[in-house]
C-alpha cells in the first residue's frame, strides 16, 4: 500500500537518493550535490509543502508544491515530483499528483501547473492524468556567468 505523508528533515536521505537517481538521468543530466538538495527541500519547506510516498517503511518518492498567486487568483506549482525508477508502475506517481490535487482543491486553487522536459518519460504520464503542453507559453532561461 502506497502511504502519502507530509516530508520531514528525517526524509533528506532517501529523497535526496531519488533526486540524483532521477534527475541524473537522460535528458536532464542534472548534477545534484547533497548541499543543494538540502537548500531546494529546506526552501520548500519553508515557503511550500514537500511530500513523500511510501511502501511499507521505504520512501519512494516525493512532491513538492508551492502555492503562487495572479491576477487570476492562485495557482499551484507543481515544483518536483520523482519516483524511484525501481517503483515506478506501480501507482506511486498516480498517489502523488492525486495528493497535489486534493491540496489544491482543499485550498480553493482551480490550476495546478508544471514544468518538464519535451523529452522526459514522465512527459506521457502527466498527459494521461490530464495535464495539457501550453499551446503558446514558452520557458526561457538564460546563463548568467
Amino acid at each position: 500500500m502506497i502511504n502519502i505523508r507530509k516530508y520531514s528533515n528525517k526524509d533528506f536521505s532517501e529523497v535526496f537518493k531519488i533526486i540524483k537517481q532521477e534527475y541524473g538521468k537522460e535528458p536532464y543530466n542534472e548534477k545534484w550535490t547533497r548541499n543543494n538538495a538540502l537548500k531546494t527541500l529546506n526552501h520548500y519547506s519553508k515557503v511550500g509543502k514537500i511530500y513523500v510516498a511510501e511502501i511499507g517503511k521505504k520512501v519512494v518518492g516525493f512532491l513538492v508544491l508551492h502555492k503562487e498567486f495572479y491576477n487570476t487568483g492562485a495557482q499551484l506549482d507543481l515544483k518536483e515530483i520523482a519516483v524511484n525508477s525501481r517503483f515506478q508502475g506501480q501507482g506511486v506517481g498516480k498517489a502523488l499528483i492525486k495528493k497535489a490535487e486534493e491540496f489544491a482543491i482543499k485550498n480553493k486553487i482551480k490550476q495546478i501547473y508544471l514544468t518538464t522536459h519535451l523529452d522526459a518519460p514522465a512527459y506521457l504520464f502527466y498527459v494521461k492524468h490530464g495535464f495539457i503542453p501550453a499551446k503558446k507559453t514558452v520557458f526561457f532561461r538564460k546563463e548568467l556567468k
